[in-house]
């Protein structure tokens, strides 16, 4: 057995503005893999939304031990990659973190409502033109010519 001490830890920093803290959700990618022998490998990794317990750490081996959303408890390799002596075709690769949004998905914050207030948003420049672009406005601005080609 070794001697070196087991950290428990309450959160995890999986990128330089990201913490997951006990409760938050995330997903991860990579994972072990198994090497078949005959040139393909078959994935091993754990896959679905998990639920953070905690991290642990005890020497060079990092973990992350979290709930599946939906029952068991998982344990997930975040430590460095590596080959076990005792069964040298499974690779040890560390999962990737990415911690699960709240609130609406993407395609929902993109397509947004549809509908406008009257005026909402609306800018008016030199010309009197609502959205005109940036350019037509400095150049109104200037007093440089704004219909046609630019001046070159």
């Amino acid at each position: 057995m070794s001697n070196r001490k087991l950290q428990e830890l309450r959160e995890y920093r999986y990128g330089p503005r990201g913490v997951l803290c006990p409760g938050d959700l995330f997903r991860v990618s990579g994972g072990p893999v198994y090497d078949n022998g005959d040139g393909s490998k078959s994935l091993m990794a754990e896959r679905g939304t998990f639920k953070f317990v905690r991290y642990c750490v005890k020497g060079a081996d990092k973990w992350i031990e979290a709930h599946r959303v939906g029952g068991s408890t998982v344990v997930l390799w975040v430590g460095k990659a590596g080959r076990n002596p005792d069964l040298p075709s499974f690779k040890r690769r560390p999962y990737k973190v990415r911690k699960v949004t709240q609130g609406k998905g993407k395609r929902q914050r993109k397509q947004g409502t549809g509908q406008k207030k009257e005026g909402a948003g609306q800018k008016t420049d030199a010309l009197g033109a609502a959205g005109a672009s940036g350019g037509a406005r400095r150049r109104a601005k200037a007093g440089q010519k704004t219909e046609g080609q630019r001046p070159g």
